[in-house]
């Protein structure tokens, strides 16, 4: 039995494409220049801080809104990445903070480095300072990004010098 190949018609289409979409991911927005806030530790042991209306409601960025914040003072829980202990001078003990028996470190180049400190045991920031920070949206949800200690609730800095909004995110 012979099968005559030349009659047959093979009609190949291609498969047509599926687009297929990421899931949208909201890039961080930095909604303030940096603003001064206190850092509150609660009885849990979790870091927020507590900006007042008034050191953020002149330090907004062109586009946001006062809407995007409040018009209250507003209290926020730090980002994750404000726990890294790489950038930091000044390191504070977890335990003790909130009746004053915390250890209150210094770290040197080297140390920052090579990651001497334990993050499970130390934070950049300390119950009842001044530090400064961003207030920044991360997935429809307000956080403070922390930049850096200032000083202890009480004593007076100057806003023009310890505030500058050099560095950026």
């Amino acid at each position: 039995m012979n099968v005559d190949y030349s009659k047959l018609k093979f009609v190949f289409k291609p498969k047509a494409s599926t687009k297929r979409r990421a899931p949208t991911v909201l890039p961080n927005k930095k909604l303030t220049k940096l603003v001064p806030g206190q850092v509150i530790q609660d009885e849990q042991g979790n870091f927020t801080v507590r900006i007042k209306y008034f050191d953020y409601i002149n330090r907004l960025t062109k586009d946001t809104n006062i809407s995007d914040v409040g018009k209250d003072g507003v209290t926020l829980p730090f980002t994750e990445d404000s726990y890294d202990l790489t950038k930091c001078e000044r390191i504070f003990t977890r335990v003790g903070q909130r009746n004053r028996q915390y250890i209150s470190l210094l770290l040197s180049e080297s140390d920052r480095i090579f990651k001497k400190a334990d993050p499970n045991r130390y934070v950049p920031f300390c119950h009842n300072w001044i530090c400064s920070c961003w207030i920044v949206r991360i997935d429809g949800k307000l956080y403070a990004k922390f930049n850096r200690i200032l000083t202890l609730v009480g004593h007076d800095y100057n806003v023009k010098h310890l505030i500058d909004d050099e560095e950026d995110i």
